[in-house]
């Protein structure tokens, strides 16, 4: 198997635990919001609660997608492949999340209701999903921690050999998670992705000195 297919069947691979994975977990991240406020009062609140479980079920399956691209950046990296590629396979990963989790989302929240009731008292109301703009931040911000954990593998595999970088590279993703378990409640839905920035400038800048690893034979 030449290293093209052999990339194409690891990159395969990811993509098939992110597709089960934004299947899977629909439900759950549909009544995410129950987890905030199991029983919302007033109009605020319900298009609150609307909301919350639109982006959550329309990025369902987003952490196996960045763990994903994480994985391969690194395998990329280790196998001779170039930075686009790692990042390539992050779009990939993030547009197989969405392909299945965002109509899905698109199809049980389609805000019929919520427009009828909000417009028996004189609030009138958008219901399309994909023009809210707290959804389309939350995929957006999906979209770009999957390229940023892909750079992160990236650079994570050209210090492989480091203790220390692997270390700081495993802490890098707990604290990801832990700060957008607490974001994901309280905070802006863009806070989780800027943070990713963080490790991922950082994985660039402790690479830029090491030596690249060499291409495997008969690439």
């Amino acid at each position: 198997m030449g290293p093209l297919a052999r990339r194409g069947a690891v990159f395969a691979g990811f993509a098939a635990a992110t597709a089960l994975a934004a299947y899977a977990l629909h439900h759950a991240n549909l009544d995410a919001w129950t987890w905030f406020n199991p029983d919302p009062q007033g109009f605020d609140q319900e298009l609150w609660a609307w909301l919350t479980a639109g982006a959550f079920a329309a990025t369902a399956g987003t952490l196996v997608a960045q763990l994903g691209a994480l994985l391969f950046g690194r395998y990329a990296q280790r196998d001779g492949a170039g930075l686009p590629t790692a990042v390539a396979a992050g779009l990939g990963l993030a547009l197989t999340q969405l392909a299945v989790a965002v109509p899905r989302a698109v199809d049980r929240l389609n805000g019929k209701g919520m427009a009828i009731e909000m417009a028996r008292h004189g609030h009138p109301f958008d219901p399309a999903l994909w023009r809210q703009p707290l959804v389309v931040t939350a995929v957006l911000a999906a979209v770009v921690s999957c390229l940023a954990w892909s750079i992160i593998g990236y650079g994570i595999g050209r210090r492989a050999g480091s203790v220390v970088h692997a270390v700081l590279g495993v802490l890098a993703v707990l604290l990801y998670v832990l700060v957008q378990g607490v974001f994901t409640g309280a905070g802006p839905w863009w806070a989780p992705a800027v943070l990713a920035l963080a490790p991922c400038l950082a994985a660039v800048l402790l690479s830029r000195n090491s030596a690249t690893t060499p291409a495997a034979a008969g690439t």
